[in-house]
């Protein structure tokens, strides 16, 4: 696992929060609502499948405003639609007592362990580390979701380690991996990239994504 936090019985929780990422005239970052709560569910998910877990609830918290809830609904709705996954009971609580200045959201997933890690094949990263604006810019270099569901489901890969704020280089030192090549660097922002492990082979992992893929030993 990496941040994802066991809540005993087989229980753990994912989570991811953004902060002056939307739409209102004082961000930092001007972003479509929808795409901020994409990104922060898309997160916590990672972090949760990093664990081996499945997610069973979700909580929101929005420190937007009120008319931002629809749109984070919605952007939270396009992660399970695009792993094929039937959306699961969302509650959350939103800041209207007083009216922030920037935008505000965090997301938690409740999940439930369904697998044992299985850490066999050899290491890859998919994806490009991209953070701000380039994440917009650059979609096609982000890791899909619904791409690495289908690996997943169907055994291609074996373990999921997102990466973070700290780039790639971060965690490959966390896991103790001593890559053979260059190593792109930079924040990866919401886990624009992924480390996994793979028997399959690199070429036949090449065709399953459409973001880069690089054999890290």
């Amino acid at each position: 696992m990496r941040h994802a936090v066991s809540l005993g019985g087989g229980l753990w929780m994912g989570m991811d929060n953004s902060a002056g990422i939307g739409e209102k005239p004082q961000d930092v970052i001007h972003a479509p609502n929808e795409l901020v709560a994409y990104m922060a569910t898309r997160v916590a998910l990672l972090e949760l499948w990093c664990a081996g877990a499945e997610p069973h609830a979700i909580l929101m918290t929005n420190f937007t405003g009120e008319s931002a809830w629809q749109d984070y609904e919605k952007g939270i709705q396009q992660v399970f639609d695009e792993i094929e996954t039937s959306l699961p009971p969302l509650a959350g609580s939103t800041e209207s007592n007083i009216e922030t200045l920037q935008s505000g959201l965090a997301v938690q997933l409740i999940g439930r362990l369904t697998q044992d890690i299985d850490t066999c094949g050899d290491w890859y990263l998919i994806g490009i580390p991209l953070v701000g604006q380039a994440v917009l810019e650059r979609a096609d270099e982000v890791v899909s979701l619904g791409e690495l569901q289908k690996a997943r489901q169907s055994g291609a890969i074996s373990y999921v380690h997102p990466c973070g704020s700290g780039g790639v280089v971060k965690e490959l030192e966390r896991l103790g991996i001593a890559a053979s090549v260059k190593i792109p660097d930079g924040s990866a922002g919401p886990s624009t990239c992924v480390l996994v492990r793979s028997v399959i082979g690199e070429e036949r992992l090449r065709n399953l994504y459409t973001a880069p893929v690089l054999q890290l030993l």
